[in-house]
């Protein structure tokens, strides 16, 4: 989700979307915000992929803005029964607010033009495969890249070397508004933390990534930070961040810094089929939904640079019920935060944003510009008997001084009522799976904005809608 610079009631959101079969990007909008939403499935779900064929399937939807109120969209396309991915963008011209999108190619019928799109990434290796795209835009008015468009991604592939395989993070940029991007370039790097399972001729090289998030800085400084598996033990891996500095050129590798290491995650879990989980998937009992720590780690930047990193762990769940063949909650997952004051260089110890004793994970996070209060949003078990049922709702953590030894954390309860348990019995397609994100964001005035995929389906129904909620700081 993204908000307008220039116009705070306008809002744009992502989801995957299954109207018209499984599965297509869809993209929402709104200009009164958030109280009513206009909706669509973009046109360049059937883009033609490098081997030919049509794609039918989008997913990983991704929306920006710039500086100037354009707005891009990106996402995943495939045909389902062949190799070849690609990543493609489109733009909605400022004054459109993302209500259509159109060619990025600038010309005087651009706005009533599908095509061409622009293209990302095209592959047809049937060794390479693309996941996991986010595009975020250079939206601050006084950066000397500002209205530049980034993309980053997990390019899976088949190396024959090491271990066979890797996945590192990838990069390119749009510098015309979205028509033509750079060619991808490889920034995860590598370092001697990474010292297991690569995939490539470094053995130190850090491949085995997901969940790329990039932000930009004030000046046009780019981080990107990601879920690292290059690590001893089952289940230990790690936060990483790259950066791109302002007076570089993004797209030549010599201008990436690190990766430096921000944090150990402790991804214990269970893993199916013990407790129910998804075979091979870390789930929590007993609603057994998956949880993707890889790929749920976000940051953020203040106005002074220094960032804010928050995910999600299973470090204080281990030696409990929730853990051993058969595992029953209580499961204590638990939401932490980590920051930097130069430039992700080094970073403080973990503070626990959550409780202990119950459940919450899947959290995104924003900093207010001045950095004095960090807002995380998360799902949460700790209302009721969710722990032991399995429904959930969302919390919204808000952390006063966040950089201070002694930070003040208030939580509120978003969700009016809690969302019932999905499970094969009431939605076999979508059970186990509340999605890869969920999303926050502020406001021109820090309103915190959130959206969720919410179980609490229409009719009586147990299926995931896409719901909204902002945040007035006098609430």
């Amino acid at each position: 989700m993204v908000v307008n610079p220039l116009n705070p009631d306008n809002i744009l959101a992502g989801q995957n979307d299954s109207r018209i079969g499984f599965n297509h990007c869809g993209y929402d909008f709104s200009n009164d915000g958030g109280n009513t939403w206009g909706d669509m499935l973009p046109p360049f779900w059937q883009f033609i992929l490098k081997d030919g064929h049509t794609a039918d399937f989008c997913s990983d939807p991704t929306v920006t803005f710039d500086s100037v109120g354009n707005a891009y969209i990106g996402g995943l396309l495939l045909e389902i029964n062949f190799a070849p991915t690609a990543l493609i963008a489109m733009k909605s011209n400022a004054g459109i607010n993302g209500a259509f999108y159109h060619s990025p190619f600038s010309g005087p019928f651009q706005t009533y033009s599908d095509v061409p799109v622009g293209v990302i990434t095209n592959d047809s290796d049937p060794n390479v495969s693309n996941d996991k795209p986010l595009i975020v835009a250079d939206a601050h008015a006084g950066s000397m890249k500002k209205n530049n468009v980034y993309a980053t991604w997990t390019r899976f592939a088949n190396t024959g070397v090491g271990v066979g395989g890797d996945s590192p993070i990838n990069f390119s940029q749009s510098v015309d508004g979205g028509a033509t991007w750079s060619t991808p370039l490889e920034i995860s790097g590598a370092a001697a933390f990474c010292t297991v399972g690569s995939g490539e001729s470094n053995p130190n090289a850090c491949d085995q990534d997901q969940g790329s998030d990039p932000i930009v800085g004030p000046d046009g400084t780019v981080y990107v930070t990601f879920g690292n598996g290059n690590t001893p033990g089952v289940g230990i891996n790690q936060i990483l961040m790259v950066s791109c500095p302002m007076s570089a050129d993004c797209s030549k590798a010599a201008s990436w810094a690190g990766p430096f290491k921000v944090q150990t995650t402790f991804d214990l879990q269970p893993v199916g089929p013990a407790g129910g989980c998804p075979p091979g998937r870390n789930c929590l009992p007993p609603n057994s939904y998956r949880m993707d720590d890889f790929v749920e780690i976000s940051v953020s930047v203040d106005n002074a640079n220094r960032l804010f990193v928050v995910w999600g762990d299973f470090r204080n769940g281990q030696g409990g019920p929730c853990t051993g063949p058969s595992p029953v909650p209580p499961c204590d997952n638990d939401v932490f935060y980590t920051f930097s004051t130069d430039r992700g260089a080094t970073w403080s110890t973990a503070t626990q944003i959550t409780p202990a004793g119950s459940a919450q994970w899947q959290p995104w996070s924003v900093v207010s510009p001045d950095g004095s209060k960090l807002f995380a949003a998360y799902y949460d078990r700790s209302y009721g008997d969710c722990e032991f049922t399995g429904c959930n709702d969302i919390t919204l953590a808000e952390i006063r001084d966040p950089t201070s030894a002694k930070p003040k954390i208030k939580h509120r309860r978003i969700t009016t009522s809690s969302m019932p348990n999905l499970t094969a019995a009431n939605n076999p397609v979508q059970a186990g799976f509340l999605g890869d994100y969920m999303w926050i964001t502020l406001d021109k005035w820090d309103r915190p904005n959130i959206v969720w995929a919410d179980t609490r389906g229409l009719n009586g129904t147990v299926e995931e809608d896409v719901y909204f909620s902002r945040v007035d700081q006098g609430d």
